[in-house]
């Protein structure tokens, strides 16, 4: 099967488990499976493969024996359940639990799920993918026991108290973060003809911030002040001091802001901005509004693996899912690239991207999500 390559389109959704068509152009190129002959160095390093990645876990450091241990030390939910450290099959009983509790909250709200297969259809990625997400965030990092509607009603309150010490935030070091992003470091992330979408610009952005400012001393304060360490996401979108992550999706801020351009143009919503930090997170927490920003970082991924990866990762909601949880997709589908492009001149093999701990417990209830995605419960 032959598609073109490089830029990505909107996709309709054709079933299965997150089988969405990519739309490519600009250059032919085959889509194979990963143990495909047509897998060269020239045909790879040149683009003209695209890699089918099939459903289901295929990390072989992965199972229910090894799955503790592989989440990382550094995150909270490692304490969180550290009483099933020697314990599988504790983990798994705990695990499951919340993952239930989770879908019965969505499922018993039909206007939910109706939201999330809207979305699906709107940017081109499947329904499964997107509950598979949010069932993900809510089983290891938060629990979603109350009716999810209520998080329309409490949304503006939420978002103006946030908002409030957002500004606070902000004005730290006497300056809002609308204006250091105008200052004349930042200029390379606002040229039209190397910055095209949002995406690109707050990685821009995230990147200058942490070579010039966060940490450093600022040479315009008269008593040698620092900046913030810590990324922008850290210093200026965390209100509530304890999380950076929203709503249904537990989405980012600033994961929001980089796709409010393609939310704006395929979904239709207003563009949201950092001059009005109220809207950004009213419009997070709002299942209604916040499910465009979940499928459309969704879609960012997938389409970042295809053009900068040769990877087709759309049939797999766990890879999705994983590079949700852990940004950075891009990062990631570029050293994927050349690490393969080393291997594959060595006369080996491409390394696969694999699902890690968050991913693997997705994949592993998979079925029970398209039950629901096809039945409604």
């Amino acid at each position: 099967m032959k598609f073109a390559v490089f830029a990505v389109s909107t996709a309709l959704v054709v079933g299965g488990l997150g089988c969405s068509r990519l739309d490519y152009f600009n250059a032919e190129i085959e889509s194979v499976s990963p143990d495909s002959t047509a897998i060269t160095y020239d045909s790879y390093r040149n683009r003209k493969v695209l890699i089918k990645l099939s459903p289901g876990n295929g990390n072989p450091a992965l199972s229910w024996a090894t799955l503790y241990s592989e989440i990382p030390d550094s995150s909270f939910k490692k304490n969180r359940l550290s009483p099933y450290a020697a314990d599988p099959e504790g983990l798994k009983q705990f695990l499951d639990a919340a993952f239930d509790k989770s879908m019965v909250s969505i499922t018993r709200d039909r206007r939910t799920l109706q939201t999330i297969k809207k979305v699906a259809e709107i940017y081109g990625v499947s329904a499964a993918t997107i509950l598979a997400t949010i069932l993900g965030e809510h089983t290891f990092n938060v629990s979603l026991t109350d009716d999810v509607q209520n998080l329309v009603g409490a949304a503006p309150g939420w978002a103006t108290a946030w908002a409030k010490k957002f500004s606070t935030v902000a004005f730290g070091m006497g300056t809002s973060l609308v204006e250091i992003l105008a200052k004349p470091e930042f200029d390379g992330c606002r040229n039209p003809v190397k910055v095209t979408n949002e995406a690109d610009r707050w990685e821009c952005y995230n990147n200058v911030w942490g070579a010039k400012f966060s940490g450093q001393v600022d040479p315009n304060s008269p008593v040698g002040m620092k900046w913030p360490s810590g990324g922008l996401r850290t210093v200026f979108f965390n209100p509530t001091g304890v999380g950076r992550t929203y709503g249904l999706g537990q989405l980012d801020p600033q994961r929001a802001l980089m796709v409010a351009d393609r939310v704006r143009d395929l979904g239709g919503l207003p563009m949201i901005t950092i001059e009005d930090p109220q809207r950004i997170y009213e419009t997070i927490i709002n299942p209604n509004t916040g499910l465009h920003y979940v499928a459309a970082n969704i879609r960012l991924a997938i389409e970042r693996y295809a053009d900068l990866a040769n990877f087709d990762i759309s049939a797999n909601p766990g890879l999705s899912a994983t590079l949700y949880n852990l940004g950075h997709e891009k990062t990631r589908a570029l050293t994927r690239y050349q690490e393969n492009l080393a291997l594959l001149k060595k006369g080996q093999p491409v390394g696969l991207p694999f699902e890690n701990y968050y991913g693997w417990y997705v994949n592993t209830r998979i079925a029970d999500i398209q039950r629901v995605v096809d039945t409604g419960r």
